[in-house]
């Protein structure tokens, strides 16, 4: 088979594979009426929990969702890698490279040739992929659902024959969640105020420990901060003999007597959404089952107290968060 005549070329298939008939005409197009683009939940879950699965959820699906395709979590279809079905079927279809010494193939460069000759004879860039739900395996990926436009009918069919000629079963062809994409996600959803649903203990069935922490605070202003402490009598000078508060000092003494007074452990912590500040912070989303409502109520009124209006306050994603 040439590149030259890729059209006309036979599309990979296993010995005992027969190909399609393609002499039925095209059925009429049907117009789909698309949905508007969503925030990726489902059932107060993330992207991460609603995959693996098939058929693709119609939210992360472009040919349903009106938006950009860049504006969806990048999805791939395809199957746990297996080196014995994937460069048996290379070599079997003409891919296979052998070492500079002897008859043996070798797999490394088999598949870097199969992955180079399977996109100029038919535009379809395979790829191993990291993905969310395999801890110590690869996908081996025919496509992304940002790919779903552009893929023609023929194309489609290349690939379905392909999974059938290697030897993969339906059911381990589904689509993952690209590993990249989980801080992605979550990110596009902070900060905000309620905290999201998939987000709060109290909605989801879950060790607090699973869930992403984040933090609910406002941006750390040095001069609402420390004219609080300094006010509430948790103000340090370190030396009596100084006429000044210092600001790190005072700063400490007020974390430490707070918690010993309110069992509230204030901090100041690096977020997303926040590119030249640290977020204060007066609590976190796991500790959310065990905070009391005078201790919620005295959150409040101490914000209220530095001088941040309501709408500073937000949750925010912890920057240890980029999964």
């Amino acid at each position: 088979m040439s590149s030259a005549s890729s059209e006309q070329e036979s599309e990979p298939a296993s010995s005992t594979s027969a190909p399609p008939s393609e002499g039925a005409p095209n059925p009429p197009k049907v117009v789909i009426a698309k949905e508007p683009l969503t925030e990726f939940i489902v059932g107060d879950r993330i992207v991460r929990d609603m995959l693996p699965t098939r058929p693709i959820p119609r939210c992360l699906n472009p040919n349903f969702v009106e938006c950009d395709v860049k504006q969806l979590p990048v999805v791939w279809f395809g199957a746990p890698y297996e080196e014995d079905k994937v460069i048996p079927f290379a070599i079997a279809n003409g891919f296979g490279v052998k070492r500079s010494q002897g008859d043996m193939y070798s797999a490394s460069l088999t598949l870097v040739n199969l992955i180079e000759q399977f996109y100029k004879r038919f535009g379809i860039y395979l790829r191993m992929q990291e993905v969310w739900g395999l801890k110590d395996n690869l996908v081996f990926a025919f496509y992304s659902n940002r790919d779903m436009r552009k893929l023609t009918k023929r194309q489609l069919r290349v690939v379905l024959r392909t999974i059938e000629a290697m030897g993969f079963d339906d059911e381990d062809v589904l689509w993952w969640l690209d590993r990249d994409e989980e801080e992605w996600t979550v990110r596009n959803m902070l900060p905000a105020r309620p905290i999201p649903h998939c987000l709060n203990p109290h909605y989801v069935e879950c060790d607090v420990k699973q869930l992403p922490i984040v933090w609910f605070g406002a941006p750390y202003e040095e001069d609402k901060v420390i004219s609080f402490a300094i006010a509430n009598g948790f103000g340090d000078k370190g030396d009596p003999n100084d006429e000044l508060y210092a600001a790190s000092l005072t700063w400490v003494n007020l974390v430490k007597q707070f918690y010993r007074r309110f069992g509230i452990y204030l901090r100041i912590e690096e977020v997303w959404g926040l590119k030249d500040n640290l977020g204060l912070a007066f609590y976190s989303n796991r500790d959310m089952l065990k905070i009391t409502k005078r201790q919620r109520l005295l959150v409040q009124s101490t914000y209220r107290a530095m001088g941040y209006e309501d709408e500073d306050m937000q949750w925010w994603l912890s920057r240890d968060e980029e999964l």
